[in-house]
């Protein structure tokens, strides 16, 4: 069967999803929104408290949900939105092995029993609820099944049907959330003198040209990103243009990070963007343009820099830059997650929610943070747009324990490969990827390219995040990233 079939059976849009690994308490969370309404109180920022709230209760208050997969479920099942006591009794049997159990089955039956459309609960948790009663039964609800004849294994360039599908489901995603972009703002433009890389002899100082971009202050989600992208895209500056994305937060002030323009290595006249650690200074190379210049001289970066931190720039560095992070906070990756699936809801609310529930993170640690989110959601779309979806999946994947940052950005086997854009060559790949979504929707009269890693990367991802729901799901993904957040968290 072609799991990314878009003529799967779809599961109702309006199913619930929860983002994060504990239920939702309504005593505690009514508490944490009056401490942070409180602090804001005291600070004259009433309005920006109520801000702050939406963006807790939408994370851990029951706000914009979806249905999810535990990463690791031991019987595949999906799980929906099912009350506190449901949901534990649900746990419970679905962590039991499969076989014939008369006390299991008796349990089963009468969960499934207890759920009803009066009770909020769909056919499909009904359906949910009626395979764990097929797994207490003899055989473990498995069905005998024939030998399926052996296959051909497809050739690497190969575009078999089923990446076809895969492309042009992820086609059809990447055009619905361009299409929810909310146009960036230019909010200035000047000039700023470079240094010559003291690495490069034939460098010398230049005068480059300087955009300052802003989002929409009234978008939420990926419409917010998605117009960032769009910006950048219709700016038309040329190569070494410094590009600042600039995040007011309602802590008062705001998060700068840098992109430097270059030209493509693949596509004639199209620009490409990295993003740069803030902290340290750029300079001008003769052959390469605009680069990173290694750690800034600062008493501060002296002691990062004898902490274990980098100043670099690469996926290589950022997973360094997270370990500092985790270390210096002692937390773990899905905690990292969580807070940059905030970031991707919401950069302005995001950082005061980040603060309250990590008062010791400080302004480096943070803007690391924004740094790879924005890679993920600006840099790497410019080459390649259904890549923010891949950014969003990985995050979702981290969070909730089905993946490592380790594994996202570097990689630590061939079973679980790394973030699609994340590769040498992803640049060009990524160009010709996005083509082939077109093309095999019949939206371009292209030649089609050999399939490469991104889609087949961009594939692994869709089948580890969803299985054989990846049509519904990822359109769910998109739903609840656009419309959902925008509703909740924007204007």
């Amino acid at each position: 069967m072609n799991i990314f079939d878009q003529k799967s059976e779809e599961r109702p849009a309006e199913a619930g999803r929860t983002l994060l690994r504990t239920p939702f308490e309504p005593a505690a969370a009514s508490a944490r929104v009056r401490q942070l309404a409180a602090a804001e109180d005291a600070s004259n920022r009433g309005p920006h408290a109520r801000a702050v709230a939406r963006l807790a209760a939408a994370l851990n208050a029951g706000g914009p949900q979806r249905a999810s997969r535990p990463p690791g479920a031991s019987s595949g099942i999906v799980q929906r939105v099912l009350t506190g006591d449901q949901q534990a009794v649900f746990n419970e049997l679905d962590a039991e092995p499969a076989g014939e159990n008369a006390a299991l089955f008796a349990r089963a039956q009468a969960l499934r029993a207890d759920l009803s459309e009066a009770k909020g609960n769909d056919e499909t948790d009904r359906k949910a609820v009626g395979a764990l009663i097929a797994k207490f039964t003899r055989g473990g609800g498995k069905k005998k099944v024939a030998t399926a004849p052996v296959t051909k294994e497809p050739k690497a360039w190969e575009w078999t049907g089923e990446r076809q599908a895969a492309a042009a489901l992820l086609g059809t995603a990447r055009e619905s959330v361009m299409a929810s972009a909310a146009p960036s703002l230019v909010t200035g433009v000047g000039k700023q003198e470079i240094p010559a890389d003291p690495r490069d002899p034939n460098a010398v100082e230049t005068s480059v040209p300087v955009v300052h971009h802003q989002p929409d202050p009234r978008a939420a989600g990926l419409g917010l990103w998605a117009g960032l992208v769009q910006g950048l895209e219709t700016t038309k500056t040329p190569a070494n243009t410094l590009h600042m994305l600039h995040f007011p937060n309602l802590l008062g002030g705001e998060i700068q990070v840098p992109l430097s323009q270059h030209a493509s290595a693949s596509e004639s006249g199209a620009p490409d963007y990295f993003v740069h650690d803030a902290r340290a200074p750029l300079v001008m190379h003769s052959t390469m343009g605009l680069m990173q210049g290694g750690a800034p001289p600062s008493a501060q970066a002296s002691a990062a820099a004898s902490s274990g931190e980098t100043f670099d720039v690469s996926y290589k560095a950022f997973l360094a830059k997270l370990g500092h992070v985790k270390s210096v906070l002692k937390v773990g990756d899905p905690q990292l997650a969580e807070w940059m699936l905030m970031i991707v809801m919401s950069p302005s609310i995001a950082p005061a929610v980040i603060r309250d529930e990590a008062p010791e993170i400080d302004a480096a640690q943070l803007q690391t943070l924004f740094e790879l989110v924005t890679t993920w959601m600006v840099a790497e779309p410019v080459r390649h747009a259904s890549s923010m979806l891949s950014g969003v999946m990985e995050l979702e994947l981290i969070e909730q324990g089905g993946r490592t940052f380790e594994q996202a950005l570097v990689g630590t086997d061939v079973s679980s490969p790394t973030h699609p854009m994340s590769h040498i060559g992803s640049e060009s790949q990524g160009r010709d990827a996005e083509q082939a979504e077109d093309i095999v929707r019949g939206k371009s009269g292209e030649m089609l390219q050999p399939f490469n890693q991104v889609t087949g990367k961009q594939m692994a991802e869709l089948t580890q995040s969803f299985g054989s729901d990846a049509p519904a799901e990822l359109a769910e993904l998109v739903r609840f990233y656009t419309t959902e957040v925008q509703q909740t968290l924007g204007d």
